[in-house]
């Protein structure tokens, strides 16, 4: 996903801030160095399985930032293409896939179905088109 870097993070640990044709959010830099602002090209990676999700009211992708008391959140909604037997849902959001392990509920979710769901953590992993 083409995403936009709107400022360089402080120090490795803080989170990228970013915006999207699906909304703005942060993750977890995991190119080399800290990113400038600028246009990039990236993977997003969910490094933990995600265990609840909800319908979605939209077939619209979105991924938004969000705050939970004093922690960070980010929401993401799409429309599932495929489920893999392996509890990997292929999540199409806006023009992009994002894929996504789902562990147990995976099996109540279905190809077509608009979901949304909320993860504490989204990796950015950088590539050269």
């Amino acid at each position: 996903m083409e995403i936009e870097v709107m400022r360089s993070p402080a120090s490795v640990i803080d989170p990228v801030e970013f915006s999207s044709p699906a909304g703005n959010a942060w993750g977890a830099w995991k190119g080399r160095g800290y990113p400038s602002p600028g246009t990039y090209h990236v993977e997003f990676e969910i490094p933990e399985e995600i265990t609840s999700w909800e319908p979605s009211g939209t077939t619209e992708g979105k991924i938004e930032g969000e705050w939970h008391g004093m922690a960070r959140h980010v929401s993401i909604s799409g429309v599932v293409e495929n489920v893999d037997d392996d509890a990997v849902v292929s999540l199409r959001v806006g023009t992009d896939v994002v894929l996504v392990e789902m562990a147990s509920c995976a099996r109540t979710v279905h190809a077509g179905e608009a979901i949304t769901f909320k993860t504490p953590a989204l990796d950015l992993y950088p590539y050269q088109l």
